[in-house]
């Protein structure tokens, strides 16, 4: 990850949903190693948990408005999930690295299922290199970040005049003793009949309306609902799984696998 030489002086603001009151005590400590690392950065932190919210996409809406009308001074509003662990320098040196050129990054980590190590996001193929079976490849840009088409919201990065310019087109929804709220995150069912999360949904807004891709740093160390995690070791597991699978192919009936005795 290079430095970026910039005069800008970055606020983030951490909005982080926890819709029963309640964070896990690693993300606790996570965030405050992280407050001490914005300032050897050269970052400043403003965090918020919101509690008392069933309605995950409402809770993100509500951080947008709340980030935009009472955080004026704040560049940057970046999700964090209430259940994750992450080390020290994953939020500083994002939000160091969303630029105008770079307006929305985020960091990669695997879903809770203790079972298969699983990452949701839906990476970009590179648009001119193939695999040597015709097959796609990941496509890293010249700063080694991954483009992806969709990501988790659960550490996300978005710069101000992003959610600025998409809420002022957003549809408004109302709730009680609130200001009217711009709808950014937003649930729906596919055409296939499948269901469609607030982030991916989101995700896809922005990619159609800028056509940029977000950019993912996959080497951070994370664990979530206390499984450990970093995207760019699994990447090199898989990759070399699946050479080994092509060099060592199911052996036909009758046959033995290549190199088994």
């Amino acid at each position: 990850m290079k430095k970026k030489d910039k005069k800008e002086i970055p606020h983030v603001y951490v909005a982080t949903p926890a819709y029963d009151g309640k964070v896990d005590c690693d993300f606790a400590s996570s965030l405050a190693n992280a407050a001490f690392g914005c300032a050897v950065l050269g970052v400043r932190m403003t965090a918020a948990t919101m509690g008392n919210s069933c309605f995950i996409d409402l809770s993100r809406n509500m951080f947008v408005r709340i980030f935009l009308e009472e955080h004026k001074d704040c560049t940057h509003l970046f999700f964090v999930d209430s259940d994750l662990k992450f080390e020290t320098r994953a939020l500083p040196e994002l939000v160091r690295n969303c630029t105008p050129e770079r307006p929305v990054v985020a960091g990669a980590y695997r879903r809770r299922n203790a079972d298969v190590e699983d990452y949701p996001i839906v990476w970009s193929p590179h648009p001119e290199m193939k695999g040597e079976n015709g097959e796609d490849t990941l496509w890293l840009d010249e700063d080694d970040w991954l483009q992806a088409d969709r990501v988790a919201t659960g550490f996300l990065c978005i710069r101000r005049e992003i959610l600025e310019e998409m809420a002022a087109d957003a549809q408004k929804v109302v709730v009680q003793n609130q200001a009217p709220i711009p709808r950014l995150f937003y649930t729906y069912i596919d055409d296939e009949g499948r269901f469609v999360g607030e982030d991916f949904a989101w995700c896809t807004d922005y990619v159609k309306r800028y056509n940029k891709k977000i950019s993912v740093w996959t080497d951070f160390d994370f664990e979530h609902g206390k499984l450990p995690c970093n995207y760019a070791k699994w990447l090199r597991r898989e990759v070399e799984k699946f050479k080994w699978n092509r060099e060592n192919p199911e052996p036909k009936l009758g046959q033995k696998r290549r190199g088994v005795a």
